[in-house]
């Protein structure tokens, strides 16, 4: 585990970004209307949304999440996640202790994406492990499930044309 910012394992913030690369959009509610999906609407990233909508995470970590997922990871990728992560995001909202864990992984990931975009001056090696593990599982996962609607699944909704 590598300690954040303010000495806590998996739980500060780090310095702000630019944001580069978040496509315009619908984001979650409150969040800044900013997405990062290449997946077909609403929010790639739905575990750091929901963890940014319950105020667990920075809006500068949540967009610089997007942003690096917008440019680095596939579609494959997205698909994947949002395999497992959709059914995820509803066990947080029902349950405080889940969200607390995936607060932690999500942190320790976001201050590794914030090391290597330079926002950061040393890596999470927590977050190193978690990037690795997750992603690659995503991608495999990818390669057998389709595009799912986060806003229907999520969020009630339907993308107004």
């Amino acid at each position: 585990f590598d300690s954040g910012p303010d000495g806590n394992y998996g739980f500060g913030g780090s310095s702000v970004g630019p944001g580069r690369g978040s496509n315009p959009g619908r984001g979650a509610e409150g969040a800044g209307g900013e997405s990062g999906s290449d997946s077909g609407g609403g929010s790639s990233r739905v575990i750091c949304t929901e963890l940014r909508r319950q105020g667990k995470i920075s809006w500068e970590d949540w967009r610089r999440d997007l942003a690096y997922t917008s440019s680095h990871l596939s579609e494959r990728h997205v698909r994947g996640y949002h395999a497992w992560a959709i059914p995820t995001v509803r066990l947080m909202r029902r349950s405080r202790f889940w969200s607390e864990i995936w607060r932690v992984i999500g942190q320790a990931r976001a201050n590794q994406i914030a090391y290597l975009v330079g926002d950061r001056n040393r890596p999470d090696y927590f977050g190193i492990g978690a990037k690795i593990i997750l992603e690659g599982f995503c991608w495999v996962v990818g390669g057998f499930v389709g595009k799912r609607d986060v806003d229907v699944e999520l969020y009630g909704k339907k993308w107004q044309s």
